[in-house]
């Protein structure tokens, strides 16, 4: 893929040949392992939680493609009829590239654009841009292509919008999920690519939204800080990345013996 910005689907961006770059994701994977980057590029196998925030993706930013669909409630599994059923409903929606879920599941996303849509700030982030841009762009000093795909994109504002369903959205919940999930390591990586293709230097922001009622919702600006942190970390998955592909050599943990150590907080 040539460097640039495009408007593709998520399918290509993910999948296709040509769109094999590293991304955030491959980012978080490497910080974790070079053979945990690789598993993951081997497993694309989508977890309910991960299918339910895809869905709320595109039920809330791009309601107007129509891929979220709920699996018709007459469909009994149990049965013969309602197996071969499901079977036909499942091929169908996979041929189209839509997102099943239960009607449960699309009920509660109803509810969750509801309270979304009530919050002033994340109503007016989410109008007036660009859903689901994808970036490339070759790294500066290795040379390897690189990737982002931003939630929502306000060119105007230069803002970078980023809609997370989550358990806890209080400053304090979503504080713990941006460090555990390493949200972090995403936000500059997205405003790095950005700031490759347009010159830019965008804010990140983050719009947090519980998927239990109340279906509260946080709106959370990235500070420098963060972005510091980010970036220490993801220049040195860069540089692992780079290694990796140089030697073939996709290694685990350090080969050595630790020293176990509890979370500090047990020691208090």
């Amino acid at each position: 893929m040539t460097p640039g910005i495009y408007q593709i689907s998520s399918e290509q961006y993910h999948h296709a040949p040509e769109c094999d770059a590293l991304s955030a994701g491959g980012i978080k994977s490497l910080l974790q392992s070079p053979a945990h980057f690789k598993a993951s590029q081997e497993n694309n196998g989508a977890t309910p939680a991960m299918i339910f925030g895809s869905a709320a993706h595109s039920f809330i930013l791009q309601p107007e493609l129509g891929e979220v669909i709920a699996l018709p409630a007459d469909i009994d599994r149990r049965t013969k009829a309602g197996r071969e059923a499901y079977e036909v409903f499942m091929t169908d929606a996979r041929r189209f590239a839509r997102i099943v879920i239960s009607q449960d599941e699309l009920a509660t996303l109803h509810e969750m654009r509801e309270m979304l849509l009530q919050h002033e700030k994340a109503r007016l982030l989410l109008k007036g841009g660009k859903a689901e841009l994808s970036i490339f762009w070759n790294h500066p000093e290795y040379g390897y292509l690189c990737k982002c795909r931003p939630d929502y994109l306000r060119e105007d504002l230069k803002v970078i919008v980023d809609y997370k369903t989550c358990i806890d959205a209080s400053p304090e919940g979503f504080g713990r999920a941006v460090y555990n999930f390493r949200y972090h390591n995403q936000a500059e990586w997205y405003r790095r690519g950005l700031k490759a293709q347009t010159g830019d230097d965008y804010e990140f922001v983050f719009v947090a939204q519980e998927k239990t009622p109340p279906y509260a919702v946080g709106v959370y600006r990235t500070t420098p800080e963060i972005f510091e942190i980010g970036k220490k970390e993801n220049d040195r998955a860069c540089w692992t990345y780079f290694e990796c592909l140089e030697s073939g050599i996709w290694c685990g943990y350090p080969d050595r013996i630790f020293e176990l150590e509890l979370p500090g907080w047990a020691y208090k």
